[in-house]
């Protein structure tokens, strides 16, 4: 079964990067008031330097503001294979601008003042577009039945990875070798065909 609206506004994290602190106050509260979690950014620089594009979401992105512009950073995040999907909002923006955002991967582009309705569903549809993409195109379905493939044993050493433990603290906790536990590790990322922790953690995510 595809995903609840309920669900995808839970594990979501939008992030909005304007450099008008009234706009960035404004969409967060929003967002808020419609159930969305979000973080703001005064610009792209400090939302490249600490953003975290493994956290499933959507980032709304000015077009205009000094220094690196929205369609710099989309650039920039093509060049970095950061896949977070783009909501571009503008108050300068013309057609061609929005078709070649949008033609290079942008969700949507709106114009200053932002259609409300409009910028609620640009923002599910790229959240529910980047958390396929993390879990590569995996559903609940597919998640289910690849973790049904794990034994007892990898079942638990998935939790532990997936909750950030080191392979030496695993081994400590069930009492088993550090080597056992990188047996165990590497059948749970064959099984369930992912490659890293955050990974694991969506797929049991997904599973439950």
């Amino acid at each position: 079964m595809p995903l609840t609206f309920e669900d995808v506004q839970s594990r979501c994290l939008v992030r909005i990067v304007d450099d008008d602190p009234a706009l960035r106050r404004a969409l967060g509260f929003f967002l808020k008031v419609e159930g969305w979690k979000s973080t703001a950014y005064e610009g792209p620089g400090e939302f490249v330097r600490t953003d975290d594009r493994n956290v499933p979401g959507c980032l709304i992105l000015d077009l205009q503001m000094p220094g690196m512009t929205g369609t710099d950073l989309q650039k920039l995040m093509k060049t970095e294979h950061n896949q977070l999907p783009i909501v571009f909002i503008s108050a300068h923006g013309d057609i061609d601008t929005a078709v070649l955002a949008v033609l290079d991967g942008a969700v949507d582009f709106l114009q200053k003042p932002v259609d409300e309705d409009r910028l609620l569903r640009a923002v599910e549809k790229g959240c529910r577009l980047h958390m396929a993409l993390l879990n590569h195109g995996v559903g609940e379905e597919t998640a289910r039945q690849r973790c049904s493939q794990l034994t007892e044993r990898e079942q638990s050493v998935a939790r532990l990875v997936a909750d950030g433990l080191t392979t030496r603290t695993i081994a400590e906790r069930l009492g088993v070798s550090p080597r056992t536990v990188e047996v165990y590790r590497a059948g749970v990322y064959r099984k369930l065909g992912v490659r890293t922790a955050s990974e694991i953690a969506r797929m049991l995510e997904l599973a439950r």
